[in-house]
């Protein structure tokens, strides 16, 4: 979530998976033709991060399974914080957490401006740069994502 008020822009997100994941993910080389070794490695890291998903200590996923959202980050945000309003997954969100590309300043100006369908060819554009995840190293070149924004009236 990433919302801009009269502070400024703040993102809140999950990050248990990442955590996890950025303890496996020395393991992996990089997505790509890299042979044996990788397809391994890329393994034993999908397996370990299936161990801890949806499981007490690790993170949630809802999916199919709508009872996980008990496991969810809540929270409440008065209107002066929250005046704009994005939504994005982790596959949406890797321009800024991920790729280091912009700041969440940019990047919730960009999503008001030209809106959801417009960031997204952004996230594409970005992994198509990389297509063999030398320069981010990540186990999809492309990730699901999706984004949504909430604005004001007035904008």
């Amino acid at each position: 979530l990433v919302a801009r008020g009269q502070a400024g822009t703040r993102a809140i997100s999950d990050d248990r998976g990442t955590v996890l994941a950025d303890q496996y993910r020395p393991l992996l080389a990089v997505v790509g033709p890299s042979g044996k070794t990788h397809d391994v490695a890329l393994k034993t890291y999908a397996q370990m991060l299936s161990e801890h998903r949806n499981s007490p200590g690790g993170f949630w996923v809802a999916n199919t399974d709508p009872d996980v959202a008990g496991h969810a980050i809540i929270g409440v945000l008065g209107q002066e914080e929250a005046q704009i309003v994005a939504l994005l997954t982790d596959g949406a969100s890797r321009p800024v957490d991920r790729f280091d590309l912009l700041s969440w300043d940019y990047a919730i100006e960009e999503l008001a401006a030209g809106g959801p369908k417009q960031w997204l060819r952004r996230v594409r554009r970005a992994e198509q740069e990389d297509p063999f995840a030398e320069r981010w190293p990540r186990t999809n070149v492309h990730d699901d994502a999706t984004a949504a924004i909430v604005l004001p009236e007035w904008v």
